[in-house]
């Protein structure tokens, strides 16, 4: 239980420490065109899951993205 608690606990710490890094990185995007904003996103997004990964042992597997339409999508 002691070990949930602390791999809990370093990952949200960890976290909450890379988010801030991130908006500071990603606020002069909003200057830029919107693929800026959405590339930082991506990047923000792909660290989470690699600090999911290394931390907690989750492992996140993507099924059917080939079959989602390109474009805008209301899910």
């Amino acid at each position: 239980m002691a070990l949930i608690f602390l791999r809990s606990l370093v990952f949200n710490v960890l976290f909450y420490f890379f988010l801030v890094l991130w908006i500071l990185f990603a606020i002069p995007t909003f200057l830029m065109p919107r693929k800026a904003i959405l590339t930082v996103a991506g990047w923000w997004a792909k660290s989470n899951l690699l600090l999911m990964r290394l931390i907690c042992g989750t492992k996140v597997e993507f099924r059917g993205v080939e079959k989602i339409p390109q474009g805008p999508l209301i899910v």
